[in-house]
């Protein structure tokens, strides 16, 4: 996908995680989930939510004018962290008194909320990047982070508290239940 593609990227991986998110929803509700299916589509939410955070960081320049970007920057950071802080607050009060399949659907219906807004958001458009490839010049930003140790403590607590940690959010309430017959 070129640089200059990064909304019709955004809406890509938007969908395959609403994807993911409809296979767990129906997998709970269907009553077939078992902790291998729970965990595998989990893992699959939690691979593609690693992906879109850069991208949405890469699509902010396309948004504000870069006399704003600081201030941009700031409050894309701070929805992440307070939908990360609001979402299981939420979740908890529906899986009470409506039970996982709920919660699980009232995710699916937030992906279909951003990705309306991705379709109908018209960003500024950006001149391609010339010279190397995409590949290449992702390779020179990983060898430039590897080179730098301070640097590439970045990348992979990313990876291991987005890898694990956005998937145990998901199991939490097929855990409680299923294992610890609480609700």
């Amino acid at each position: 996908v070129c640089r200059s593609h990064r909304r019709r990227r955004l809406v890509v991986l938007q969908v395959v995680q609403m994807a993911t998110s409809v296979a767990l929803w129906a997998v709970w509700v269907a009553g077939i989930a078992t902790p291998t299916n729970m965990i595998v589509l989990s893992a699959v939410g939690g691979f593609m939510g690693g992906m879109v955070g850069p991208a949405w960081n890469s699509f902010v320049p396309m948004l504000v004018p870069r006399e704003l970007m600081a201030s941009a920057i700031r409050l894309n950071a701070m929805q992440f962290a307070f939908g990360r802080a609001l979402g299981p607050l939420l979740a908890g009060a529906v899986l009470g008194p409506f039970g996982p399949g709920a919660t699980l659907f009232i995710n699916v219906v937030s992906y279909v909320l951003v990705i309306g807004v991705l379709v109908v958001l018209h960003p500024r458009t950006t001149e391609p990047v010339r010279g190397s490839s995409l590949w290449n010049q992702a390779l020179d930003g990983w060898r430039y982070v590897l080179r730098n140790r301070s640097l590439a403590v970045v990348p992979v607590c990313m990876f291991v508290s987005g890898f694990f940690g956005s998937s145990i959010i998901q199991l939490a309430s097929a855990l409680a239940e299923e294992q610890f017959h609480r609700s």
